[in-house]
């Protein structure tokens, strides 16, 4: 329920337009009543051997059916205004609330999942702001309306489908909601399973390959399609028992009131007139019905997206704003997550130059390095930067002048010089060439046929070149502290030495402080910092 009213909430200024949709779509489904009630006029006459102007029936039913037709577009047309603007507006309000969270908890995410939300989640909403809301309105309006005539027609026949309509519209939909309410659920973490499957096997292709092992995700794929089935599965039963429901309370309805006429010995007139009303009525009800379980996946996805938007940030920052960093201290830092990586762990760096940080596996030195990110809250006064505790600092503010460059680094399926535009939109293309000068891969993009609009990606450019290219856009930006996390691993000596004469360059402006484990890289350190 308080899912379905933070749904409710999210049209604001676009109700007018769900509310238009629906005075809209009750004229239309007036008009499909009324050229039922017309037909029943007229066999009425026939029967009672009246004159009949058949002409006029078939160009008021022409015109009823125009109606209706221009009705539905207009309604759906609105409805799908409503619709794809939210889902963009939403959207939107999910990427702005995944840039304002701390990233430790988007570290924490499945990616695929993340992915899965992001689209598949999002785009099940169309299904509640675009066949939902106005199809109740309309619903409940035609419901009023078509009781009013029937009680005028005879109490009776009144009650008959009062019966039906909370039947149908509220009783049975409700019970195959619960019904069908956990299945949904699953089936939404099964989707988002199977993003995850597809994009590890992406990922780690190559490396099943390389280990002849690539049937080690497949039967997890398997396992994974056969719940989706059974999942479908239960859906597609569930819709058809609604369905079956649906004809059978029409059908009910239909008979009672024949009965009730005939027992009584009512006018045929009257039984015809109801019963065409009765047939033409039940559309908007059907809707109502299908709604069971039409709802069930939308509102599974909207959890989903509303659990993200809920989400308070651990790390929250200050609204200190940096000029530029020129000292950095951690004092008695004690952190850890199962358990403690650190026991009051202490390091001083004033001044610029390169530092070297080494341990075993599992010390804790890339948390390190998200910890001077501030990925994840400390406790006051342990990490300073400037002599200003690192929780003041406004995060934009600290980011802005800290860079880092991962193990693997990350690039844009963009050209050479759009990746580097990403982190300096406003440089020069002499700009761009003279980092890639200074990181020693300038002439392996110029090489390429399509020079800096050569697209970046490892079959056009090594390992090595691929870890210098990072450095080029770590150069471009020029923040005031540097961090590189392995950034030599796996390259050859020839490479190791290319980004460390590189990296010599700069170590008299910027604090650069690097994760490495090897001799060639430590010898250029002006301090060793080994953890663990």
């Amino acid at each position: 329920m308080l899912t379905l009213i933070k749904l409710l909430k999210m049209p604001k200024s676009l109700w007018w337009h769900l509310i238009l949709a629906a005075i809209i779509g009750v004229i239309g489904h007036l008009c499909v009543i009324g050229i039922s009630v017309v037909g029943g006029i007229g066999i009425v006459k026939i029967i009672n051997h009246q004159t009949i102007n058949i002409w006029m029936i078939l160009i008021v039913m022409i015109i009823l059916g125009i109606i209706r037709a221009i009705a539905k577009y207009g309604e759906q047309e609105l409805n799908h205004y409503v619709a794809f603007r939210l889902l963009a507006s939403i959207r939107h309000d999910v990427y702005a609330k995944l840039r304002q969270d701390d990233l430790g908890y988007l570290q924490k995410q499945q990616k695929a999942k993340l992915l899965s939300v992001i689209s598949n989640d999002v785009e099940l909403l169309e299904v509640f702001f675009a066949h939902t809301i106005s199809p109740v309105i309309i619903a409940l309006t035609i419901s009023i309306i078509m009781l009013s005539i029937m009680y005028m027609l005879n109490p009776m026949y009144m009650l008959i489908l009062l019966i039906t309509f909370i039947m149908l519209a509220i009783i049975v939909p409700i019970i195959f909601y619960q019904i069908g309410k956990k299945n949904s659920d699953v089936n939404r973490e099964l989707c988002s399973d199977m993003s995850n499957w597809w994009y590890q096997i992406i990922n780690g292709w190559q490396s099943l390959v390389n280990n002849d092992n690539v049937d080690y995700l497949y039967q997890p794929m398997v396992d994974t399609t056969n719940q989706l089935i059974k999942s479908d599965e239960k859906n597609l039963v569930i819709t058809n028992l609604l369905k079956a429901m649906t004809s059978i309370g029409i059908s009910l309805c239909l008979a009672i009131s024949v009965i009730y006429a005939l027992h009584n010995h009512l006018k045929i007139d009257g039984l015809i007139i109801a019963t065409s009303l009765i047939v033409s009525c039940f559309g908007p009800i059907n809707s109502l019905t299908l709604l069971g379980n039409g709802l069930n996946n939308p509102l599974a996805s909207a959890k989903r997206i509303i659990s993200i938007m809920d989400y308070q940030p651990q790390v929250r920052g200050g609204n200190h704003q940096l000029e530029a960093i020129n000292n950095i201290k951690i004092n008695d830092l004690t952190f850890g997550f199962d358990t403690p990586l650190y026991q009051n762990l202490n390091i001083e760096i004033n001044q610029p130059g390169i530092y070297i940080i080494s341990g075993v596996n599992g010390t804790g030195k890339s948390t390190l390095f998200k910890l001077l990110l501030h990925y994840y809250q400390i406790n006051n006064q342990q990490i300073m930067i400037n002599d200003v505790d690192l929780n003041e600092i406004n995060l934009d503010s600290l980011h802005q002048h800290i860079s880092i460059m991962e193990q693997t680094p990350f690039f844009f399926n963009a050209s050479v010089k759009d990746n580097m535009l990403m982190v300096k939109p406003q440089a020069s293309e002499e700009e761009i060439k003279q980092a890639l000068q200074q990181a020693h891969v300038l002439e392996a993009v110029m090489n390429q046929s399509l020079g800096l609009n050569t697209i970046v990606d490892d079959r056009r450019f090594s390992s090595g070149e691929l870890q210098r290219l990072s450095l080029a856009r770590m150069f471009l930006y020029d923040a005031d502290v540097w961090l590189l996390d392995e950034p030599t691993t796996n390259l050859d000596s020839l490479n190791t030495g290319l980004i460390i004469d590189s990296l010599s360059m700069y170590q008299d402006q910027k604090i650069i402080i690097i994760i490495s484990h090897q001799p060639q890289v430590k010898a250029v350190g002006e301090k060793l910092i080994e953890l663990g």
